[in-house]
């Protein structure tokens, strides 16, 4: 959670990183935090209140949890999505990206998802079978999305770097002088490193999801049976795995990322910076009034 306040604070005071790969890297941030913050101690009281019968903070803590972590899930993979889409544009476009893909364009690309996938929250209205119906399709319409823009990003990126020369001092490409071959290909490999990460994390949670709904399916009075408890355990255990990939996504952008890592240390810089100004005001205070 703290690193990705970093994250967020030093794309945002940092006036070089308003760009849209930026956007969306400081929106995927603030959906890991609002899931560190909100949905991760809310499930540990729905565990909790499940092992102790507490009926009404359990049905309350559930909701909280639940409905905020399936909202920052859902908004977190979209972003992902979002990123892989502008990564392949960056490559296909080449020089004419800025003027195609802009901020303005981005941000409210940004809105009207988070107003979207809001609407999740009104999955707990429905059956059990039609909400692991409505996830499922989403997780593999998206997944599905980002696996078919890197596959043809890392394509037409080696199609492109072919030609190039290995004397060449600068992997540019010819009549694109400022497209930088190599420069996108790193690029590239930490959102793909961020993907594979996305899919280690979110595959227990997807085959659960698709065990649910057989089962449903084809055993009669399924939530009657003696699948239900192996059900809520398998959907608990793997949210709680789904979860723990909003800590790892913010050491792979600072990581791997050296604009957004100089920002960050720049910004740690400010930080420590003022307290050490205020330390020492502290200090010069005190000796005057004791002189």
């Amino acid at each position: 959670m703290v690193f990705n306040a970093l994250v967020i604070v030093s794309i945002w005071t940092t006036p070089s990183l308003h760009k849209p790969s930026y956007v969306l890297i400081a929106n995927l941030a603030i959906t890991d935090f609002i899931v560190g913050a909100v949905a991760d101690p809310s499930m540990f009281v729905v565990n909790l209140a499940a092992l102790e019968d507490w009926e009404s903070v359990f049905c309350f803590s559930s909701f909280v949890g639940r409905g905020g972590g399936y909202w920052m899930g859902a908004m977190s993979l979209y972003t992902l999505t979002a990123i892989s889409v502008d990564r392949l544009l960056a490559i296909k476009l080449k020089s004419r990206y800025k003027t195609i893909v802009t901020l303005k364009k981005v941000v409210i690309n940004l809105i009207f998802c988070w107003i979207g996938t809001c609407c999740l929250l009104t999955l707990f209205k429905l059956s059990i079978t039609m909400v692991t119906i409505i996830l499922s399709t989403y997780l593999f319409l998206l997944l599905g999305t980002l696996t078919t823009c890197y596959a043809m990003a890392y394509y037409s990126l080696k199609r492109m770097m072919s030609p190039v020369s290995p004397n060449t001092t600068r992997d540019t490409l010819p009549g694109n002088a400022s497209f930088h071959a190599q420069k996108y290909r790193r690029t590239l490999n930490t959102t793909l490193l961020v993907f594979f990460t996305v899919i280690l994390f979110y595959f227990p949670y997807l085959c659960s999801l698709v065990t649910t709904a057989i089962i449903y399916k084809v055993v009669p009075n399924a939530s009657q049976s003696g699948f239900r408890d192996f059900l809520y355990r398998f959907i608990t255990s793997s949210e709680l795995v789904v979860f723990v990939n909003s800590t790892m996504n913010p050491f792979l952008y600072l990581w791997r990322m050296k604009d957004l890592s100089r920002a960050a240390k720049e910004t740690l810089k400010r930080i420590f910076g003022c307290k050490r100004t205020v330390g020492e005001k502290t200090l010069a205070n005190r000796s005057v009034q004791q002189s």
